[in-house]
Order: structure tokens, then sequence, then C-alpha cells
């Protein structure tokens, strides 16, 4: 009898281990979401939360400024609502883009330097809604810093999904941006840093995606160091 009641004893024990262990593991199972991302300080030293999506601007103008060799970008929304932008440039002509970061001081008016002026066909402006960003962030940037134009082998379609296929990222690129050109819109979207050379960017595909580029960022020093 007294064996009975150990073996039922034994048999109780691992299969409470069992399921702790299996809990343990599905809570370590997360699942991308396109919800605005949680307030706080993001994790694994990423200035945002994976999949972060920033709000294109509309109605946006443009006009050159001779004196000072740039562009000046003419905002009709209450900037008031951003806690900082990202800009990127269309050009008629077959020339590298650039994710370019720009601080909110508060003007509706945004000067972009070192750009082709001459060539600009249209400009993309997205900002950080203040809603969605946490206070505590800390970003690695300086105004005006350029985010460079990674290349990539292709990509395709797969249900809601998006599978990219990408040259080795190097070691010094920190942070991974997608701009993505959709029948719905474009969105920019923050990927973290992609491990590998093929990885997927989940549900952007149910807006209709036809083009995409990523940009990375890389510390000057790393920069420096790399040429």
């Amino acid at each position: 009898m007294k064996n009975t009641i150990l073996f039922f004893a034994i048999l109780v024990s691992i299969s409470f281990f069992a399921c702790s262990d299996y809990n343990s593991e599905s809570s370590l199972i997360t699942e991308p979401s396109l919800e605005r991302p949680i307030v706080g300080t993001p994790n694994n030293n990423f200035p945002y939360p994976f999949l972060f999506t920033f709000e294109k601007i509309k109605d946006v103008t443009f006009s050159r400024v001779e004196a000072e060799g740039g562009v000046e970008v003419y905002l009709k929304e209450d900037v008031s609502k951003y806690s900082h932008f990202y800009v990127t440039v269309d050009y008629v002509i077959d020339a590298s883009k650039s994710l370019i970061y720009l601080e909110n001081k508060g003007s509706e008016t945004l000067l972009l330097e070192n750009v082709n002026a001459n060539y600009i066909s249209n400009i993309n402006v997205y900002g950080a809604n203040v809603f969605d960003i946490s206070r505590e962030i800390l970003l690695p940037y300086s105004d005006g810093a350029s985010l460079k134009q990674l290349s990539i082998n292709g990509w395709k379609e797969e249900k809601s999904d998006i599978h990219v296929y990408g040259n080795y990222l190097p070691y010094y690129v920190k942070f991974v941006f997608g701009e993505l050109n959709t029948k719905s819109g474009d969105f920019l979207v923050f990927l973290a840093k992609p491990k590998g050379e093929e990885f997927i960017i989940p549900e952007f595909n149910k807006y209709g995606v036809f083009d995409l580029k990523l940009y990375g960022y890389v510390t000057p020093l790393e920069r420096n160091s790399a040429e």
C-alpha cells in the first residue's frame, strides 16, 4: 500500500514540474503585434519596441534654400503631437537614399542639409507620436543624423507576412528600419536588428506592399573604424 501511495506521489510531482516547465517556456513565446508600443524603456538596448510604427505626416511641401545649400520642409500639422521625426527623400535620379533623424524644435519648418536638392521629387516625413514614446527614451542620434540605406537581395509576399532576403548585416549596424510602400499608404517600421540573411516582417502585407527599403544606423565611431 505504501509503495502504491509513493508511486502516485512521484507521478504527481513529475506532472507538476512538467507543467511548470511548459508554462515557463510558453511565456517566452511572444508574437509581434501592430499595436502601439507600451510605455516604458525598451528592452535589449533598442530605442523602440519591435514593429514600432511611425505616423506619416500628410501635406508636406518643401523648397530649396540656396544660401544654406539645403532644403526647407514645411509641415501643416501641429508639430507638438510629435517627439521627433524621420525623413526620407525621393529623387528623380538613381541616388542613394538615407533615413534622416530630426529633433522636434517646435517649428513647422524642418531643415535638411547634405541632400541632392536639385534632384528631389518628393519628401516623406514620419513622426514619433508623443503619446507612443516613453519620456525616458534616449536616442543615440544627433540632430540631422543619417541612417544609410541597406542593400537587399529581394523580398516576397507570403499571406500577411513579408519575407526579406538581405545581405548579411555587419556587426556595426545597430538598428534597422523598414520603409514600406503599400496600397494603404506608407509606413516606417522599426525592425530592431534582424538575425540572419532572411527575416520576416509580420502582418504588414495585409496592406498590399509593393516596395520596401531598409535603413541601418551605425555609430560614428564604428563607421570610421569600418571605413
